[in-house]
């Protein structure tokens, strides 16, 4: 069975001559929605240009375009599990980036790192003695080190994953209840990156 191109997962469809599956197919649907949306948005304004300079407003017929859907409930990633009370203050986007490069570091077999990983980005999200900017900053930096230890070894960037792992370690040293998940991950992602 083929292997989707983005993330390695078994493909299920084929888009352009590239298999893709069912998650990153969504994700691409999701994508192309959206540009279409924008699209609509754009020619809408663009008839109401051409009606306002006419003098004739109502002449033409308007796009209608769904009100984007807002998360109401919690957000289950494959691996991360995000409350329905941070839902509304985090990056969605970056932890669902953490989430696919999890998956990839899964099938190269290192569930431990994963475990680490799980554990401490939950308990970034639902910390709240985390001040929004810090924990935004740390996920902003997870999702880059996930990243990065999704790549072959040839197509890391060390220097930067050392630095990253440094602030991240500065952040954390302020907030105690995360000391004791940090310090496994920070030992196990230092032991992949030497």
């Amino acid at each position: 069975m083929a292997k989707c191109n983005q993330c390695g997962k078994p493909a299920m469809f084929e888009v352009n001559g590239y298999p893709l599956c069912l998650d990153c197919k969504t994700k691409l649907s999701q994508m192309w929605q959206a540009e279409m949306a924008e699209n609509l948005n754009q020619l809408n304004f663009l008839l109401g240009m051409f009606e306002a300079q006419t003098g004739i407003p109502g002449m033409f017929p308007r796009y209608q375009i769904s009100p984007p859907k807002i998360q109401q409930g919690p957000v289950n990633f494959n691996n991360i599990n995000v409350s329905k009370s941070v839902v509304g203050a985090i990056n969605t986007g970056q932890v669902q980036q953490i989430d696919v490069a999890m998956d990839k570091i899964m099938t190269e077999g290192n569930p431990q790192l994963i475990e680490h990983l799980k554990a401490f980005t939950e308990a970034v999200l639902e910390n709240q003695q985390l001040e929004g900017e810090h924990r935004d900053k740390i996920i902003e930096m997870l999702a880059f080190l996930t990243t990065q230890c999704a790549l072959p070894k040839g197509g890391r960037q060390p220097s930067v994953v050392q630095t990253v792992l440094e602030r991240i370690s500065q952040i954390v040293e302020t907030v105690k209840s995360l000391s004791p998940l940090w310090a496994p991950l920070l030992a196990a992602l230092q032991t992949m990156f030497q």
